[in-house]
């Protein structure tokens, strides 16, 4: 069985976080918690964005040639059409879309 791993990324600070877990605002019923250090225990670093401003990325439970992560929402490069894909999540599974993103 495969990894569930999720990372987020924040689009107003333009910055990646690891999500160690997801909390839900009953009050706000589209707010999302993400904790900004990694701390799964750490209740000091959470930070209340909408949910149109943060990227929930899933891993795919593969990794790269270097060995890092591949999550859904990176891109990578076929030498051989000589273009961009992105990884998406499709009818159950993770995919390249390839089309030239450069």
């Amino acid at each position: 069985m495969r990894e569930i791993e999720f990372r987020a990324f924040v689009k107003r600070k333009k910055e990646m976080f690891p999500v160690t877990d997801l909390r839900f605002n009953r009050y706000e019923k589209d707010a999302v918690g993400v904790s900004g250090c990694g701390d799964p225990y750490c209740t000091m670093c959470d930070d209340w964005y909408n949910f149109d401003d943060v990227l929930l990325m899933q891993y795919t439970g593969l990794k790269d040639k270097n060995g890092k992560k591949i999550f859904e929402g990176d891109m990578g490069w076929d030498e051989h059409n000589e273009c961009y894909g992105v990884v998406k999540f499709e009818e159950g599974k993770f995919l390249y879309a390839w089309e030239n993103i450069a």
